[in-house]
């Protein structure tokens, strides 16, 4: 083995090292955000706590929250255009003024409660599409036309 081999594989490996380094920096320069939706409440779920947080490195701008369940119908419930969603903080009076701007690291805290004088809002539904695990919350920011989409999940009680 030759000097110049040598000086070969220690480039090839740098240039290597120094690829995977930019990529991994390029996925954390972008904002990254993080939904989670919890249900509160002692014998049957009262209401959803959501905490939203950017993990990336860019600020974004929370528009719309959204909670979706999928109709009856036997085919229109696998399509999500035609499930029931209904808006939530839209109210001034609400837990979570939105839009918001979300700065690079911070969170936002927002509970919905389902004991509201809202009248699109099925309050007694609720508990049960959590029970089935039908329930979904829909995020829109700023930073992107796709929404971020997740379950609203009970809490794990007694480490179940």
């Amino acid at each position: 083995m030759t000097t110049t081999d040598i000086l070969a594989y220690i480039g090839a490996a740098t240039g290597t090292i120094a690829l995977i380094w930019d990529i991994f920096k390029w996925f954390r320069e972008g904002v990254n955000i993080s939904v989670e939706a919890v249900t509160f409440g002692i014998n049957k779920p009262e209401g959803i706590t959501f905490t939203i947080s950017n993990r990336g490195g860019k600020p974004t701008t929370l528009s719309e929250v959204w909670l979706t369940y999928p109709v009856d119908h036997w085919f229109l419930k696998h399509i999500p255009i035609f499930h029931n969603a209904h808006r939530l903080f839209y109210k001034p009076h609400s837990g979570l003024k939105l839009p918001d701007l979300l700065q690079p690291g911070k969170m936002r805290t927002a509970s919905f409660s389902f004991e509201t004088d809202d009248a699109l809002i099925d309050s007694d539904n609720y508990p049960k599409l959590i029970a089935a695990g039908k329930l979904h919350y829909k995020v829109k920011c700023s930073h992107s036309n796709r929404c971020q989409r997740g379950r609203v999940i009970p809490p794990n009680l007694f480490g179940q």
